[in-house]
């Protein structure tokens, strides 16, 4: 057999696989034959054993050449079906395409599905081939339909892309963390540990911005056309227009220096207190992501604020550098804003020679202060001896404060302290026996932390 002949039977084959192959492909799986599935949100609904099941499609047309002009509007069906799985059946009958899950990015639980329990939902979703494990898991405390139709933004044209990026903001803050639903799952099947997921909720003050500019425009549209329209009016009717106009500009700004005052006069929120829903933001986006949802087995318990969740990355060793305010611990009024950076993961070891379990956490940061304060001599170590202590004694109070929250309040273990505990027992039943769910209500806890705060040659002048 000559080598043309054996070369051929090699080739042929193999264009007759890859035409094949590819023209299935192209029948079944072109874009132009698929609903592409951004979003699934879940919610109750009027019947108890049904669900209300919204899908979040892409608009395709937002990725053409002109895609940057475009905003990206949600785009929702809902189903009223007895689980997930059954409303993605009934979906492919609706859609008349086939709905494709290869891109969903979050899948958003209300508050009231979720202290039901959600697990069954979640296991359906993982073993669904086509979500992916890193898909992230949201509860939202308003209805997740409308949390979503308030997801939209002019700093982010396509969902997909804000979906992708608002959870990496758990690095650099703190204040939220990267929950995908491949982890959930895995903390589900896990009883003597706690499960956490993505807080979510609506910024009422962003919504009522947004449709106070919308009237706005509105308003400013409709009197220029009239405007125009009357051109041929007489003068008198002119001034009394004018008259009245001006009536209700002091009216309208009566009103809103009355508004104002009295946002002035409402406490500010501190950063550590907030929940998603309550930051102090007046913006085009009405949802926010803030804080964490806690779970002891599959069921929605209670919430974590931003400065819980950041205690928690801390300990759990998610987050890299993030931003405090101190105290100023020479006499001042004013706070001391420090950034902060993890120089390594925190050291944790469990004493269980005891009744009640010892957890010791040793954590060491270096600092960089971020706020200015006259007359202090930053170059000087004592003052910087100062700072450094009173960073850690702020630092300690609030974990402290965190860790005393999970343990005695939820009883759940959210911050992973059962894998450590498993290295002190050779059989699984002497770990079982142990009963670390029950234990860990009755922790004690030893904080130990370590910070090397620098201060920068601009400092040094003051």
């Amino acid at each position: 057999m000559n080598k043309t002949a054996f070369k051929w039977i090699i080739i042929a084959p193999t264009i007759v696989i890859f035409m094949y192959a590819f023209s299935s492909s192209y029948s079944l799986q072109n874009i132009d034959n698929l609903n592409y599935v951004v979003a699934i949100l879940v919610d109750e609904s009027k019947d108890p054993n049904m669900l209300d099941v919204t899908f979040e499609f892409i608009d395709v047309s937002s990725f053409s050449s002109d895609s940057s002009t475009k905003d990206s509007t949600p785009i929702l069906d809902t189903i009223t079906a007895s689980s997930i799985n059954s409303a993605i059946n009934i979906m492919n009958s609706y859609a008349g395409k086939g709905i494709d899950l290869s891109n969903c990015e979050v899948v958003i639980f209300s508050e009231d599905v979720a202290k039901k329990g959600i697990s069954n939902h979640v296991s359906d979703l993982v073993n669904n081939s086509e979500i992916r494990p890193s898909v992230n898991v949201i509860i939202t405390t308003s209805n997740a339909k409308y949390y979503v139709e308030n997801s939209t933004s002019p700093l982010e044209k396509i969902l997909t892309k804000y979906y992708k990026v608002f959870p990496n903001s758990s690095k650099y803050t703190g204040y939220t963390s990267d929950i995908t639903i491949g982890k959930f799952y895995e903390y589900l099947k896990m009883p003597d540990i706690g499960n956490t997921a993505i807080l979510g909720g609506i910024n009422e003050a962003s919504i009522k911005n947004k449709e106070e500019s919308q009237s706005s425009e509105e308003s400013s549209s409709s009197s220029s056309s009239s405007s125009s329209g009357s051109s041929n009016s007489d003068q008198s009717s002119e001034s009394n227009s004018k008259e009245q106009s001006s009536g209700s500009s002091e009216q309208n700004e009566s009103s809103s220096s009355k508004e104002n005052q009295d946002e002035i006069s409402a406490p500010p929120i501190s950063s550590e207190d907030m929940l998603a829903g309550e930051a102090p933001i007046k913006g085009q986006r009405g949802n926010e992501n803030l804080g964490l949802a806690v779970f002891k087995g599959d069921s929605y318990i209670g919430e974590l604020t931003a400065g819980e969740t950041l205690c928690h990355s801390i300990i759990t060793n998610e987050v890299d550098s993030f931003l405090i305010s101190i105290a100023d611990p020479f006499g001042g009024d004013d706070l001391i804003a420090l950034e902060l950076y993890r120089n390594s993961d925190c050291d944790i070891n469990i004493d269980i020679s005891s009744d009640h379990p010892v957890i010791n956490i040793g954590i060491s940061m270096e600092g960089r202060i971020s706020s200015i304060i006259k007359n202090l001599n930053y170059a000087d170590s004592n003052t910087i001896d100062t700072l450094e202590s009173a960073t850690e004694e702020y630092l300690k109070k609030h974990i402290l404060d965190y860790l005393n929250k999970t343990s005695k309040e939820y009883k759940v273990d959210i911050d992973g302290f059962y894998y450590r505990l498993k290295q002190k027992f050779l059989l699984i039943q002497d770990l079982n026996d142990y009963n670390w769910e029950n234990k860990f209500q009755n922790a004690e806890f030893n904080l130990s932390i370590d910070t090397n705060i620098l201060s920068s040659l601009l400092m040094q002048n003051y």
